[in-house]
């Protein structure tokens, strides 16, 4: 009789603490502004880079920014190549092993 009353016990003060912790409307809505704040933020701020590296290619010679833009086509060229999805090394990783 005493087991059933402390597991009853354990049960009830488990649904009471996970009934304190549930999030309000309220909170939840708040936490979802910030995280679209947060997503803005980052977007603003990649767009003021992109503007800011085109500026500072618009200070070069023609010559150099012939050069730089060739160098980013390679680069691209290079990460495009070696930029394999993470389930294809572990499939080509699994049949070396056997």
């Amino acid at each position: 009789m005493k087991i059933k009353h402390v597991i009853l016990l354990f049960l009830v003060a488990f649904f009471i603490i996970i009934g304190l912790q549930a999030q309000t409307g309220k909170e939840k809505q708040t936490r979802k502004n910030a995280e679209k704040i947060e997503y803005f933020q980052k977007l603003f701020y990649q767009k003021a880079r992109k503007e800011v590296i085109k500026a500072r290619r618009k200070m070069q010679h023609k010559e150099t920014q012939k050069k730089m833009k060739e160098a980013d086509r390679r680069a691209r060229r290079f990460n495009r190549k070696n930029n394999v999805l993470f389930f294809v090394k572990y499939i080509k990783r699994r049949k070396v092993k056997k």
